[in-house]
């Protein structure tokens, strides 16, 4: 998020408080909607790797179904009568050579559906840790900015009860100025009603 440098109108020894507060309120907005957008990436993210660990529970059931299937059929090959001399010399039948090379493709589907799960698992895993590392970015520079606001808002604050307290003295050396000046007068007044 880059910095925005506001120009404040000046009032007396300090700034302009609207601006101050719009500036304010500005920040606040900006925080909120990089927060939201960041927010929702991460529930995208957080529902691509639910998706994965779906496929990969998914490509894990196929693979126990096929190493059963597999599994079967080696019991009833087994099963299978040895046959005799001329049938083993026979040429084997196209069908024979494609149920051989199953298993085979079988483990291969399996391999290449594991691997792509696994896959979309990892960048599910990189994008939620990217977006974990983005919010805390932006937390933390609107944590640093707060902390500068609050700490232009107490300079700002000392300096204005400094110069209340000289604008106190001066009202109140007025107010002296004043009494003594209406004293005076007054004296003035009798004396010359008395002349």
């Amino acid at each position: 998020m880059a910095a925005n440098i506001e120009n404040f109108r000046s009032a007396l020894h300090g700034f302009n408080r609207t601006d101050v507060v719009q500036f304010i309120q500005a920040q606040t907005t900006e925080h909120e909607k990089a927060l939201r957008l960041l927010r929702e990436e991460n529930a995208r993210l957080q529902e691509a790797l639910e998706a994965a660990r779906a496929e990969a529970e998914e490509a894990q059931a196929q693979l126990e179904a096929l190493t059963a299937a597999q599994e079967t059929a080696v019991a009833s090959a087994e099963a299978v009568p040895a046959p005799d001399e001329a049938a083993l010399n026979a040429p084997m039948p196209p069908a024979a050579s494609v149920v051989a090379a199953a298993p085979s493709n079988f483990n291969e589907m399996e391999l290449a559906a594991y691997r792509r799960a696994e896959m979309t698992e990892r960048m599910a895993r990189e994008r939620a840790a990217a977006s974990a590392e983005r919010m805390k970015t932006v937390f933390a520079q609107a944590d640093e900015k707060l902390t500068l606001t609050s700490q232009d808002f107490a300079t700002l604050l000392d300096a204005f009860r400094n110069d209340f307290d000289k604008v106190e003295q001066l009202l109140t050396t007025a107010q002296g100025i004043v009494d003594e000046s209406s004293a005076g007068l007054k004296a003035a007044a009798e004396i010359a009603g008395e002349v």
